[in-house]
């Protein structure tokens, strides 16, 4: 698990990762050609159209509102763009991006019920 904690003495660098989790759920995280303080986690999951069927989007639009890039990074199901200055600047609101995908991803069918 990752999670985003910007150092204020820290200088940003540039990100460009793919890394797979245990239940084969790949994501891309990487640093916009722009701005090294925004980074894109996108995610590619082998049964999104399953998952969007019972109710995946909408709960990824509750939770994530205006971090979600629409449309996805090419080749991935969802993405999320995160600015570091906008987490620096308030930091009791900041919750673990990483986290809530994973919470969303596995609770989304239980939440018709």
């Amino acid at each position: 698990m990752f999670i985003l904690i910007p150092s204020p003495s820290a200088a940003p660098v540039s990100i460009d990762q793919v890394v797979s989790d245990f239940d084969n759920v790949t994501y891309h995280i990487s640093t916009l050609p722009e701005s090294k303080t925004k980074i894109l986690i996108s995610l590619s999951i082998q049964c999104f159209a399953e998952l969007v069927h019972y109710g995946a989007q909408d709960v990824l639009r509750r939770e994530y509102g205006h971090y979600i890039v629409n449309p996805p990074e090419q080749g991935y199901d969802f993405s999320v763009q995160i600015d570091l200055e906008e987490l620096s600047a308030e930091p009791g609101k900041a919750r673990p991006p990483r986290t809530l995908l994973e919470y969303a991803r596995r609770t989304t069918p239980y939440n018709l019920y």
